[in-house]
């Protein structure tokens, strides 16, 4: 473990990795994917948590709204950090996204 410390502070390990005599990750590189794949990690997650809501609570009746639906209006409201009334439209009703937000 030590040794392992002692290598990753190397000077010489604090440089990105080279590949081929060219940086393996460049700024270009991160500029062009970093927005896309956080918003299909952030998709993804939210799609299996609305799974997993959906297997432990089922719905009681069809027009029940969608767990996915819910959960993406609460993780809206926390990344912005508005209020519920501010619900852009298309988000559930506030008093629905409180209430799941409680449980």
């Amino acid at each position: 473990m030590l040794a392992a410390s002692i290598f990753l502070r190397s000077e010489e390990n604090i440089r990105l990795a080279e590949w081929g005599g060219e940086q393996m990750w460049t700024d270009q590189h991160r500029a062009r994917n970093e927005a896309r794949l956080k918003n299909v990690v952030a998709q993804t997650s939210l799609d299996k948590a609305a799974r997993f809501l959906a297997r432990a609570d089922p719905p009681s009746s069809p027009e029940a709204t969608p767990a996915r639906l819910v959960l993406a209006a609460i993780a809206w409201h926390l990344r912005v950090g508005g209020g519920l009334r501010a619900l852009p439209a298309g988000f559930p009703p506030r008093r629905t996204v409180y209430g799941w937000f409680r449980r």
